[in-house]
């Protein structure tokens, strides 16, 4: 059996194995008293607790995953990613402006979307003006130089409410802790909605992918479409910043995983992007849970759970090393 095939059956087992671990994992559920009968605690742990903040997650990785895939593509460029563009900053951006002046009622699921929604927009208009007239390489770095700017701007708004410090350093890092079935339609509609346009438009990135003299060629129009991969991947990263934070390296590691292990056209990939994503997230805040109860993380006498953002940031940085590491081998 080939590394590939292997690879593959290490990928599926996952997609078993994480969600039931998942579920398992963790204080307050005693299994005899969940299998007598659905009027108990235990039962309202697993459904109420568990079972949206692993659904929540399985769709913030899908997001990502998906988000990355499309900027990759439009953008022709493996580095590419919402954390390391403009799209995750000023969704995030989006959100701190508009909770912080009062437009939203913070705790509005709906408003947090909306809101973030409206900020990944605006960096994915700069994102499709820097991309328009310049080279991927180009438009990777002043992406990039983006992101870091809007990081900055990010950083200072909160620094301007010390008092919300804590709460807004872990939904930075991202984090899917205290997830209930109200964040569960909220995310997976924009989520839905972003798989079935991707699906609808592969053929056309694909196309896109190869060249912009290519796309000519074939009467596609690289600007348009350019625009429509962008705003794809926009609605999708929003959803997910809104709800768990801007989680790294997601919409980075899933699509490599995908295009390594399986290959294929792109409408392929947006399928197998939209499994492995969710799985990456799913498996992450596992260990993240793990960790957790393996350890006692105080602050002011509170036990606090390491954030999955900061697992993903571990597997995700080295990931980055390895592939700009080949990338620059690749080159001549």
């Amino acid at each position: 059996m080939s590394r590939r095939a292997w690879l593959g059956l290490w990928i599926a087992a996952a997609a078993l194995i994480v969600p039931v671990a998942h579920l398992a994992l963790g204080r307050g559920v005693d299994w005899s008293e969940l299998l007598a009968g659905t009027n108990t605690v235990s039962w309202r742990v697993l459904t109420e607790l568990r079972l949206p903040r692993l659904v929540v997650a399985l769709f913030a990785g899908t997001a990502l995953g998906l988000a990355g895939l499309a900027l990759q593509s439009v953008l022709r460029n493996p580095l590419a990613a919402p954390e390391l563009t403009a799209v995750n900053p000023s969704a995030v951006l989006g959100y701190l402006i508009a909770s912080g002046t009062g437009l939203i009622d913070g705790g509005s699921v709906f408003s947090s979307v909306l809101s973030a929604t409206v900020g990944g927009l605006l960096g994915g208009g700069l994102l499709w003006l820097v991309a328009h007239r310049r080279t991927s390489e180009q438009t990777a770095v002043l992406g990039l130089l983006s992101a870091l700017a809007l990081t900055g701007v990010v950083t200072i708004l909160i620094a301007a409410r010390p008092t919300g410090v804590g709460g807004a350093l872990r939904w930075l890092i991202g984090s899917v802790e205290a997830r209930v079935a109200e964040h569960v339609p909220m995310i997976a509609i924009p989520v839905l909605a972003g798989f079935a346009a991707l699906v609808l438009v592969a053929d056309r990135l694909e196309i896109l992918a190869v060249s912009d003299s290519h796309a000519h060629c074939l009467g596609v129009s690289p600007g348009f479409w350019r625009g429509v991969g962008i705003g794809i991947a926009v609605l999708l990263a929003s959803a997910a910043v809104a709800t768990v934070g801007p989680l790294a390296f997601v919409g980075f590691v899933a699509p490599h995983v995908v295009r390594l292990v399986f290959g294929g056209r792109l409408r392929r990939q947006v399928v197998l992007v939209a499994v492995c994503g969710g799985l990456f997230v799913a498996a992450s805040d596992l260990i993240a849970k793990a960790v957790s109860l393996a350890i006692q993380l105080t602050g002011d006498g509170q036990q606090v759970g390491v954030p999955v953002g900061a697992v993903t940031c571990l597997i995700g940085a080295a990931a980055l090393v390895a592939v700009a590491s080949s990338h620059q081998e690749s080159e001549p």
